[in-house]
């Protein structure tokens, strides 16, 4: 008879571990999200941080050039592109400092607009990016919480099993 005692405790004391065990799992699963996606939103507040910084130098550029064009309504770029740092300021030490008509001012202008506007869709793709990982880190812990799910329902029938079998009514 002890012997059956000890089983039926033996059975019940692994039915609690599992329960508890496919709780911590839900648990963690949750943490592992949640950790993901608040790793994901620093990391994009650092990045556009980062290009924004970038984008504030640029504006003396674009200051610059308005202030020795020719034109008050300056040209801007009609698309973006990558127009390096050193370049720029290579335009602009070819502007005579007093000049309020320099063909190169508008150069720069350009060239500076260009790199403004491929730095604002670089950060439109980092946020697509990051935001596209995201939605991947939901999928996965959506198909996580299903399998979890599915042991926990395995589990409940398990127990229901157990506790309605012939093994446990004749131990009552």
């Amino acid at each position: 008879m002890a012997e059956i005692v000890n089983e039926i405790l033996d059975k019940f004391a692994e039915m609690s571990r599992e329960d508890k065990q496919i709780s911590l799992d839900m648990e963690n699963a949750l943490k592992e999200y949640n950790d993901y996606c608040a790793s994901s939103d620093k990391d994009l507040d650092e990045k556009i941080q980062e290009i924004r910084a970038k984008m504030y130098k640029l504006q003396f550029f674009i200051d610059y050039a308005k202030d020795h064009a020719q034109e008050s309504e300056l040209e801007e770029a009609a698309t973006a592109f990558e127009t390096p740092e050193g370049t720029l300021e290579s335009i602009r030490q070819t502007i005579k400092l007093e000049s309020r008509n320099d063909i190169n001012a508008e150069t720069l202008h350009i060239k500076a607009t260009g790199q403004k506007k491929f730095y604002e869709e670089k950060i439109e793709q980092t946020r697509l990016l990051i935001e596209g990982s995201k939605v991947q880190a939901k999928r996965q812990y959506d198909s996580d919480v299903a399998a979890i799910n599915d042991r926990r329902a395995k589990h409940d029938s398990d127990v229901k099993e157990y506790v309605q079998s012939e093994e446990f009514k004749n131990y009552l």
